[in-house]
């Protein structure tokens, strides 16, 4: 027994994705609020009133705006194992990297020309909206299934009585380090590019009851970035720059930056930004830090308010690369997120 239900939560966090390019007439809802085991029967409405109607057991997600259409299908054995099939919104990697060695290098015509949106890893798997940067202050990524879910999401879940479960896989917290290192080595074991990291960190850092061990993460990290992790890319590109933990080697630190900036990771660009500052060439650093900044970082708007304020760069530059970031950070918003905002600044 279906039963058609119209939530506040979802309209409001839903109808900046929706607009100006489909119109859901109706939606019908089994079990659950949150697009995992549900049902939908949607009519699309397409050009000059063109209508399609899908019945899709598991999950409807809508891209980005200005993006076309994107429909996702879950199987819900697949949701309870934390995974995705074919079609699923990427993790915050990318295909290539096959081998161990440095990253392949790539062009300047393809550096300069690539890499001018979020990467997809940037989009909260839920509600499909583009998370605020710094992600890692926005949302939090889950060792159960290895995705980044944004507070917004995070604090819905707990309102509908999921404060102990992952809202993405259903799989109930961990209570312990030692469980959650579990969750993480059977992603590992498969070779989540995601868990690879998280392992990595927890080498590192020392978290989880695990001793440190630096070598060890440093091997993992690039695993990571062997199967595609573009933070580990950043990461490695930030130890290998400054010798941390390894040997110096700039122009090795510097290709994981542009491997991961060409496909839309926005500290990898402004990193770039920085060393092109550093070595004189302030117009290419104004030209990194203006893509990134159109991405929502806000550390490259400063930059270039910094290059504006020293000569470096024009007013017009500093002013697209405002609106660029003002327009990047609408797009992170609602009503959802406000809420959410507010509610985990309190628990501080």
């Amino acid at each position: 027994m279906e039963t058609r239900i119209f939530s506040q939560e979802l309209d409001c966090h839903l109808t900046p994705i929706l607009k100006n390019k489909i119109r859901v007439e109706m939606i019908y809802f089994r079990n659950s609020l949150f697009c995992l085991g549900v049902t939908f029967r949607v009519h699309f409405y397409v050009g000059q009133g063109e209508k399609e109607e899908r019945v899709v057991t598991g999950g409807l997600l809508v891209g980005r705006p200005r993006r076309s259409l994107c429909l996702f299908v879950f199987s819900e054995e697949a949701m309870c194992r934390g995974e995705e099939k074919q079609g699923a919104p990427a993790t915050l990697h990318s295909p290539g990297a096959s081998t161990d060695g440095p990253p392949p290098i790539v062009t300047e015509e393809k550096l300069m020309n690539s890499g001018h949106e979020l990467h997809e890893g940037y989009t909260c798997p839920l509600c499909c909206l583009p998370i605020k940067l710094p992600v890692v202050k926005h949302s939090e990524v889950k060792p159960c299934c290895s995705k980044t879910v944004c507070n917004g999401c995070r604090l819905a879940a707990c309102k509908h009585g999921m404060a102990n479960t992952c809202p993405f896989c259903r799989t109930s917290f961990p209570e312990s380090g030692a469980a959650t290192l579990a969750l993480v080595q059977k992603r590992v074991d498969v070779k989540d590019p995601v868990a690879t990291a998280l392992l990595a960190d927890a080498y590192y850092y020392g978290d989880h009851g695990v001793q440190q061990d630096i070598p060890r993460a440093i091997e993992l990290w690039t695993e990571a970035a062997r199967l595609g992790d573009l933070n580990t890319h950043f990461k490695l590109g930030v130890i290998y720059y400054k010798g941390e933990g390894l040997e110096l080697d700039v122009g090795r630190g510097v290709r994981h930056w542009r491997h991961a900036a060409i496909q839309g990771h926005p500290l990898s660009r402004h990193s770039l930004a920085v060393h092109e500052y550093i070595n004189g060439n302030h117009e290419l650093g104004v030209q990194h830090w203006m893509i990134s900044a159109k991405m929502g970082c806000e550390r490259s708007l400063n930059g270039i308010k910094e290059m504006f304020m020293k000569g470096h760069a024009t007013k017009a530059q500093y002013t697209a690369a405002l609106k660029g970031y003002q327009t990047a950070l609408e797009e992170t918003k609602s009503p959802q997120r406000e809420e959410a905002r507010a509610f985990f600044n309190k628990s501080k």
